[in-house]
């Protein structure tokens, strides 16, 4: 009953968040208008918009990683490939294939949300490059990158749930 109870709590966060994410969204897009691409002003308000944004999914990006117990993953990553190397692993094929298929899952979602995290500060370095640059090119290229950033880091989440 308990199970069933916290299943349906997480299903209705998920779907509180959820509109909220897309009420954000709405409003995010309809404040970044390309329209204007001459306009150096606007470019840099862009930029400065899309740097903000950043940060704050950084932030949701390092409470992921609490979530997920990165940390705590790597570590048992370490200590699950050091037990491939052991001498006798091989003896047993039942737990050297649970481990393995352990060492695939872990490896999968540490390496998922390193990469995220570090796609969050390349794209808030690039940014900053386009205002000190002033190159209109870079302004649509953050712009994707925030994007996709969003759906990957919703997509991590919701395999957390």
């Amino acid at each position: 009953m308990k199970t069933c109870k916290n299943s349906k709590i997480r299903h209705n966060l998920f779907v509180y968040y959820s509109a909220i994410y897309d009420i954000i969204i709405h409003i995010y897009h309809s404040r970044i208008n390309l329209s204007s691409k001459g306009d150096i002003t606007e470019l840099i308000i862009q930029l400065e918009e899309a740097i903000h944004h950043l940060e704050d999914i950084r932030a949701d990006v390092k409470e992921l990683g609490s979530t997920l117990h990165i940390e705590e993953l790597e570590r048992e990553l370490e200590n699950l490939e050091a037990q491939t190397s052991e001498g006798d692993f091989w003896n047993d094929a039942k737990r050297s294939a649970k481990i393995l298929k352990e060492i695939k899952a872990r490896k999968s979602t540490v390496e998922d949300f390193r990469k995220l995290e570090s796609d969050v500060e390349d794209t808030i370095t690039l940014a900053e490059m386009g205002i000190e640059e002033k190159d209109e090119s870079i302004c649509e290229e953050v712009l994707s990158e925030v994007e996709r950033i969003e759906k990957e880091e919703d997509r991590i989440r919701i395999e957390v749930l």
